[in-house]
């Protein structure tokens, strides 16, 4: 189980064993949406790695975008720049897909998807495996109510061949 601790700019998710009192908390509001950005992972039993979430005005701290994953930190990092509730469970989309899916799984979504690469900066965007990835874990947990549409439906079929599970998006 992971607890949060607080800090000015930082939210550290730690294993419960390694718990040290908290520091000064965030605005109510960002502590409201990292909870419930989270509680959307754990109502589906997806498990969150080790992260510090850092929230900026400044998108410059998040090369231009509303927010940013960072695998490369030691816990991994996470920046919100964008006031979107959407763009937080996003971010952790890519922290779950990261933590959780491993190089044969990637691989046989990249072959279901078409798709040339899984974080190739050269490929645009939609082009990128690990970004479909993330969108597809974050509608499904996001979206209050799907459509009942050719591309609703290979969302949620992509949500469980990503995840295991089913999505909380299936209409039948």
């Amino acid at each position: 189980m992971l607890v949060r601790i607080a800090t000015a700019l930082i939210v550290i998710l730690i294993p419960q064993s390694q718990i040290s009192p908290p520091g000064p908390d965030y605005s109510a509001a960002q502590q409201a949406r990292i909870n419930a950005a989270i509680a959307t992972f754990t109502a589906q039993g997806l498990e969150l790695p080790k992260l510090e979430i850092r929230f900026s005005d400044d998108e410059s701290n998040c090369r231009g975008r509303g927010g940013l994953f960072e695998p490369k930190y030691s816990p991994w990092r996470i920046s919100i720049c964008a006031v979107e509730d959407y763009v937080m469970v996003h971010e952790l989309a890519h922290a779950w897909v990261e933590s959780n899916l491993h190089h044969q799984e990637k691989t046989a979504y990249l072959s279901r998807k078409g798709l040339p690469s899984w974080n190739d900066p050269s490929h645009s965007w939609n082009e990128r495996g690990g970004e479909h990835a993330a969108f597809i874990v974050q509608t499904n947990l996001s979206t209050q109510t799907a459509r009942n549409s050719r591309a609703w439906r290979s969302r949620v079929a992509d949500y469980e061949f990503l995840t295991s599970k089913r999505s909380p998006l299936r209409l039948t």
